[in-house]
């Protein structure tokens, strides 16, 4: 069977081959390709995004939207507030709890799979700025950075 009828079902011209090593060389290198187009054009990194544009800063605080606080009887409230860390690098955030450091998609996996028990969630990444709100706000850091976004495109 050539490899191109058993990944999309209809052979390639650049899978015709016999040599299924070359074969897997040409589907390596369309992989390749494919996966920096989709890259490219995948949205900037909320935090980074917001950021860049003056909306959060380095010890901002931030907490849980109240739907996704686990139960009291989990853990005191610093389960849910945390603080940016936006030096070098990679967003991260400090978690109240522990006051250790984590991005915030795993921090927010922590407190909703591994601590609330939410077992529908494991199975899926989690969009942690989906989860977050700057203190005293009620829009999730991913809204803001969606209508930053937005802006940005029809500007």
């Amino acid at each position: 069977m050539n490899v191109g009828e058993k990944i999309s079902g209809v052979t390639s011209a650049f899978l015709e081959s016999n040599n299924p090593f070359e074969e897997f060389l040409q589907i390596i290198k369309y992989d390749v390709k494919t996966a920096e187009i989709s890259q490219n054009r995948r949205r900037r990194n909320s935090l980074q995004l917001l950021l860049d544009r003056g909306i959060i800063k380095n010890g901002d605080r931030i907490v849980l939207l109240p739907v996704n606080k686990p139960s009291d009887h989990y853990h005191s409230e610093l389960i849910s507030k945390a603080t940016l860390l936006l030096g070098n690098g990679k967003p991260k955030v400090q978690w109240d709890y522990d006051n250790k450091e984590y991005s915030i998609s795993r921090l927010t996996h922590i407190i909703l799979v591994e601590i609330a028990q939410q077992t529908n969630l494991v199975n899926h990444h989690l969009n942690g700025t989906q989860y977050w709100v700057l203190q005293g706000t009620v829009d999730s850091l991913f809204s803001l950075a969606n209508n930053i976004d937005k802006l940005n495109k029809t500007c």
